[in-house]
């Protein structure tokens, strides 16, 4: 019994819990020479606990189906057909964790439960995939981005979730749920989330001789230290056309992309004008950014041979940041205009309305947030778990400000657009050529409306 796992008295997931997890492991992982399991006095005291530790653990394993009771002759395991959860998932090269050793994990610790994973593009033809997968009852369980949730009629496709909730939020972050809420219904439970900050090259600023981006700064701030950052063959900041980055700078000015009834774009408004013209004049005017030029948004290269000292960035970005051996860098919030803003991205999973597997995938979504998965994520060294506990330790290859989340979560919103949808297409494609200089933003604002119009 060297081996044997032992009750953590500090953990903050309850006895009962690690008893369970403890009995899984031990007697639930394709051992089958053993039908009976010892008593409960007896594990009691092999583990020394409180046998009502457990009886509990017992009674829970019990009622999912992984043992049974024989009165006055103990506790048996169950060796009922393996049922099948069907999720639908995606990945992506950013992304710091696999869903396949999510599913394999998950398989584990549920030996009666297998997987069977459906894996598909995260575009635009990712919405009408799900859709008739649920149509076809073809599917339990979807993964969804925060912009991949905006493009589902979610109260016609996914379960209602606010009833087991609310027990959850006590020791996960708030924000992340609200990715996956719809007119006050939660669709969805978040596994990991990201907002955007300020990545930058601290060989750079040292060099130059001025400060690191401070926690209090704004765009004046922002700009005199991109044109002192700025010279021969480089940069100060690196501009991104991404939706998940540029109207950052609206958010920041006071200001909203989009209208309150989320149909339509906000452009013609001051703060969107403002905050798009000081975005144009950083390449143009004061020519500290270069000039757009790739809407794949793929130029980080840049910033990693050391020709750009700033850059916007989520912490799903930091898996190819941390590959670079020839610079430190750290990260900070972003600058502010009118108020502090900034995006917020998020990971999370939606349960079909059609399932008829409910209770099985809402072991899976408790699954996504237990210290097995949540640690697991947090050893990719990017992103943040939604387990406040476990996302606050340190690990070692993290940038030494990677707990910033916290001061900028409070100001973190949602952009509430998805980027794959025929809206955001012609936002992109008109907006780039503003970007390049190739229209007036009067211009970019008027076609914008009549494409739509005209949809």
């Amino acid at each position: 019994m060297s081996n044997m796992k032992i009750i953590d008295l500090e953990s903050e997931n309850p006895l009962y819990l690690q008893m369970k997890e403890i009995l899984k492991e031990r007697f639930l992982s394709g051992k089958k020479d053993i039908t009976r399991l010892p008593t409960e006095v007896d594990l009691a005291a092999e583990y020394n606990v409180n046998r009502m530790v457990v009886q509990r653990a017992m009674k829970q394993l019990c009622k999912e189906g992984y043992l049974y009771r024989r009165p006055k002759l103990g506790t048996f395991i169950s060796r009922k057909k393996r049922e099948t959860l069907q999720i639908a998932y995606y990945e992506l090269d950013s992304h710091p964790y696999s869903m396949k050793k999510i599913f394999s994990l998950f398989e584990k610790s549920h030996p009666n439960i297998s997987i069977e994973g459906t894996e598909l593009s995260a575009s635009e033809e990712y919405s009408r995939n799900i859709a008739r997968l649920i149509s076809d009852n073809k599917v339990d369980i979807i993964k969804v981005s925060e912009s991949l949730f905006k493009n589902f009629d979610a109260s016609n496709l996914f379960y209602s979730l606010n009833s087991y909730v609310k027990q959850r939020k006590n020791n996960t972050y708030i924000e992340p749920w609200n990715a996956f809420k719809s007119a006050n219904t939660h669709y969805g439970f978040p596994i990991a989330f990201s907002p955007v900050v300020m990545v930058y090259n601290k060989n750079m600023f040292d060099k130059a001789g001025i400060s690191y981006p401070e926690n209090e700064w704004n765009w004046d701030d922002f700009l005199d230290k991109a044109k002192k950052l700025t010279g021969s063959n480089q940069y100060g900041f690196l501009f991104s056309s991404s939706l998940n980055r540029w109207p950052a700078f609206i958010l920041q000015n006071g200001g909203r992309l989009l209208k309150d009834d989320e149909k339509s774009f906000n452009l013609p408004s001051s703060e969107s004008q403002e905050a798009i013209n000081f975005i144009q004049n950083l390449m143009y005017k004061w020519k500290v950014a270069p000039v757009f030029g790739d809407s794949s948004d793929k130029t980080s290269f840049l910033f990693l041979r050391g020709k750009i000292a700033m850059m916007m960035e989520s912490y799903y970005g930091f898996s190819i940041l941390n590959k670079a051996k020839d610079f430190s860098w750290d990260i900070g919030p972003l600058p502010e205009k009118k108020c502090k803003a900034t995006l917020l991205l998020a990971d999370g999973f939606a349960v079909s309305k059609r399932t008829t597997n409910f209770n099985l995938a809402l072991e899976f979504l408790e699954f996504i947030q237990s210290q097995t998965v949540q640690k697991y994520i947090r050893s990719g060294k990017t992103l943040v778990p939604v387990n406040k506990s476990i996302a606050g330790k340190f690990h070692k290859g993290t940038p030494k400000n990677y707990k910033i989340y916290e001061q900028v979560l409070p100001y973190a919103r949602l952009l509430n657009l998805s980027y794959y949808n025929f809206k955001a297409e012609v936002l992109k494609e008109e907006i780039n050529l503003l970007w390049y200089g190739l229209q007036s933003y009067e211009e970019t604002c008027k076609h914008i409306e009549n494409r739509l119009k005209n949809e």
